[in-house]
């Protein structure tokens, strides 16, 4: 028999009458999955310094006694003859509020992984939801990217998909609007030549048996219809109940809400156990002034609402400069940032942050050694994201 030989032609001929294989997942989830295996196999187990540290304990614990009967202070363990050049070692209280705060923003790195939506790819939709967290206190925005579907309108997508939410697996409580129906609008203001484009409106129509009762309720209901449609370019929601305008609560009767895109916020950490790998980018129902006052703030709890610091206490920001849609955040010289999900975290909330504030870019200066945390080349002209708290598609329930 005589021997097949392969060619250039024969082999494009029999690729051709393969099947073709796409991926359809999000670049961005492709990037981090492989991110994540990497930073897997890098984490090496070496037994030997684990040894030598438990031999160390117990030679330690061994001589203490014998130390400590000499007299010797942990708070002063070695000073030479004069008195000068005293060496201290001071044990720190764990209720120490600088040591407690630190911890209390702690992030699991097993996984590390952006907190923003950059962009959207081609043949992507983006939706977001205001979900209620466990305290019922915050309503946090979170984002999914579905197929496109060219016979389907955004409000459709976003009925279909709000079944598929895993809510409870990721730490949050529920969906205020899950029962409510949905209508949107183009609408156009007629002039004397031509009609005018006003915007897309976004109707919320509830049943008339479930009445909002409750201060709580009504804003938990409001500030999801904002955190669920101002993302996705709507200009207003109108309420109605039954088709018939207005909703009447037992705190009156409310009509409607502006969607107001930048709404001058400043993001924080919320994160019930610290450690959790479920940690989400919140923004308290607060305005603050100008860009600088919200940073300055992101660095301290908002005890009423159970939330942590987005910037670490040791990280210093010594100015802000803006350039029109650009602003630039300087960082003390010589501030070191890893590949931490804490320091991405801290780089995501000021990204969105900036976006309240109207800001298009943003680059990052002060940095020693880093280039790039996560996606994000600090020192070029970032565009800010999209939407914050992605959650992978493939999370969601069928």
């Amino acid at each position: 028999m005589q021997k097949f030989e392969w060619k250039d032609n024969n082999i494009e001929n029999t690729l051709k009458r393969m099947p073709i294989i796409e991926d359809h997942r999000d670049p961005q989830e492709i990037y981090q999955n492989i991110y994540s295996k990497v930073q897997k196999k890098e984490k090496k187990v070496c037994l030997l310094p684990t040894f030598a540290t438990v031999a160390a304990i117990i030679i330690f614990t061994m001589i203490a006694p014998s130390l400590l009967k000499e007299n010797l202070s942990l708070e002063s363990i070695g000073h030479d003859t004069n008195g000068d050049n005293l060496v201290q070692m001071t044990l720190r209280d764990p209720n120490d509020a600088d040591v407690a705060s630190q911890e209390s923003m702690a992030l699991d790195d097993e996984d590390i992984h952006s907190y923003v939506v950059s962009s959207v790819p081609i043949g992507k939709t983006l939706l977001t939801y205001g979900l209620l967290d466990e305290t019922g206190q915050n309503v946090i925005p979170v984002s999914i990217l579905v197929d496109s579907n060219h016979q389907k309108s955004v409000v459709e997508l976003l009925t279909e998909n709000a079944t598929k939410l895993p809510i409870h697996e990721i730490g949050l409580s529920m969906f205020p609007l899950k029962e409510y129906q949905f209508y949107e609008e183009e609408r156009f203001i007629n002039s004397e030549k031509n009609k005018v484009r006003d915007g897309n409106y976004i109707t919320i129509d509830i049943p008339e048996k479930q009445m909002l009762r409750g201060s709580s309720q009504i804003q938990n209901f409001e500030q999801s219809v904002r955190e669920t449609f101002r993302w996705l370019g709507y200009k207003t929601a109108e309420y109605s109940t039954n088709g018939v305008p207005d909703i009447e609560t037992d705190q009156g009767v409310i009509s409607g809400t502006s969607l107001i895109q930048n709404e001058k916020k400043g993001y924080f950490l919320y994160q019930l156990e610290t450690g959790s790998s479920s940690a989400f980018l919140a923004a308290p129902p607060v305005e603050y002034e100008d860009f600088e006052t919200a940073l300055n703030q992101m660095h301290k709890p908002v005890e009423q609402y159970q939330l942590k610091p987005s910037i670490p206490s040791e990280i210093k920001i010594n100015k802000i400069e803006m350039e029109e849609k650009h602003v630039v955040v300087h960082f003390q010289e010589g501030t070191v940032l890893e590949e931490t999900n804490e320091h991405i975290f801290m780089i995501n909330a000021i990204m969105m942050t900036a976006k309240e504030f109207g800001y298009e870019t943003i680059s990052f200066a002060g940095v020693n050694e880093s280039t790039q945390i996560g996606n994000i080349i600090l020192e070029n002209k970032n565009t800010v994201p999209v939407a914050p708290n992605p959650i992978p598609f493939s999370m969601l329930n069928e």
